[in-house]
């Protein structure tokens, strides 16, 4: 970070309204390397952590917590549209009405206390 300072550069800090919502429309006009990095950056945001020296708990807490749901959520409605119909799908989704209330009970009784 030093480097880039002495370089001419400019150390900022990134708060939530830096964040920009991708829609899925604006990939059709990008080059394919830029929709590459931009999809494997909100994955990271999604299933990755920021880590300690990047930002305080407060900021960390709040990115991890409302990026984190936003990017898992956008991608299951993609996921769900992309497959909705499909015998897979159709199939997972009967699987998942006959366990989801074992796995809400196990949910609660294991991890909430």
């Amino acid at each position: 970070k030093q480097l880039l300072i002495e370089k001419g550069f400019r150390s900022v800090h990134v708060e939530k309204a830096n964040y920009l919502n991708w829609d899925k429309e604006m990939f059709e006009t990008f080059p394919s390397k830029l929709t590459e990095l931009v999809l494997d950056d909100e994955w990271n945001k999604a299933v990755g952590r920021i880590p300690p020296m990047v930002a305080n708990l407060f900021v960390r807490f709040r990115v991890n917590t409302l990026v984190n749901y936003e990017v898992v959520d956008r991608a299951f409605a993609a996921f769900e549209e992309d497959l909705r119909g499909t015998p897979d799908y159709v199939k997972a989704t009967a699987w998942w009405v006959k366990v989801e209330k074992k796995v809400l009970q196990d949910i609660r009784s294991g991890y909430i206390k």
